[in-house]
């Protein structure tokens, strides 16, 4: 039996599906595991408590003392860049999530049109 010959379009829309696929996974996986992290849950809101802090601080800090502005803005910028990475990847995981969606509820109309067409 010989293997049917794939048009290389085909191979690569497969190929990004798996990619795809292993990205939402990942992101699924990911998810869970920072919303279920006891640690890291502390971490965070330790971290939010501190960048709260830091910007009352800031906000009644003298502003000709340059080593206190650096170091609330240290503070606030680590707290924010923590919160942000989160954010991202959760926000990748989603968005990579509703794209293969897409394809599908496409490929599907597709199929339905070729079907009644």
């Amino acid at each position: 039996m010989v293997a049917p010959e794939f048009p290389p379009e085909l191979i690569e829309q497969v190929k990004a599906r798996s990619t795809k696929l292993q990205v939402i996974d990942r992101m699924l996986k990911l998810e869970a595991e920072l919303r279920s992290s006891e640690g890291l849950l502390a971490a965070i809101a330790f971290a939010n408590a501190q960048k709260e802090e830091a910007v009352v601080e800031f906000a009644n800090a003298n502003p000709a003392d340059t080593k206190e502005i650096m170091r609330l803005q240290a503070a606030v910028y680590r707290a924010t860049t923590l919160a942000g990475i989160i954010d991202a990847i959760i926000q990748a995981g989603k968005e990579a999530e509703a794209s293969l969606t897409e394809e599908d509820v496409s490929y599907s109309l597709q199929q339905q049109e070729q079907s009644f067409g």
